[in-house]
């Protein structure tokens, strides 16, 4: 009574535990050519994009070079491999897809300005 009891409080907590962990992780994508995310220009090349909530920040060789507003999408299969999906024009970057994953991200813009941060005014 008091094993199974027991196994029963480690296998709760560890769901509990995986369930507390994001929901997307760091993705890389590769930019075939120099492309437009939210105003701002990437050269073609690796990328890595890490979801925080409703802000993704894209880094390229180890740092941090944007972030921007996102709104998650749920899709009904998964991506096989991650992809970036451009808007008419093919240079502004409209979506990142993630593989692995039923998630795409739509690039709503800029990331807004945390609450105390300079206005640059």
């Amino acid at each position: 009574m008091k094993k199974s009891f027991l196994l029963t409080v480690v296998v709760l907590a560890l769901s509990v535990a995986a369930m507390a962990g994001p929901k997307v992780k760091s993705q890389g994508f590769t930019l075939l050519w120099n492309s437009e995310v939210a105003g701002k220009e990437l050269k073609e090349g690796e990328y890595q994009v890490a979801v925080d909530g409703d802000t993704a920040k894209i880094s390229h060789g180890g740092k941090v070079v944007l972030t921007v507003a996102v709104r998650s999408e749920e899709v009904s299969t998964k991506y096989e491999n991650n992809s970036v999906a451009y808007g008419p024009d093919g240079r502004h970057i409209a979506e990142i897809r993630l593989a692995g994953t039923n998630t795409k991200l739509h690039v709503e813009g800029p990331a807004p300005a945390a609450p105390g941060m300079a206005s640059g005014k």
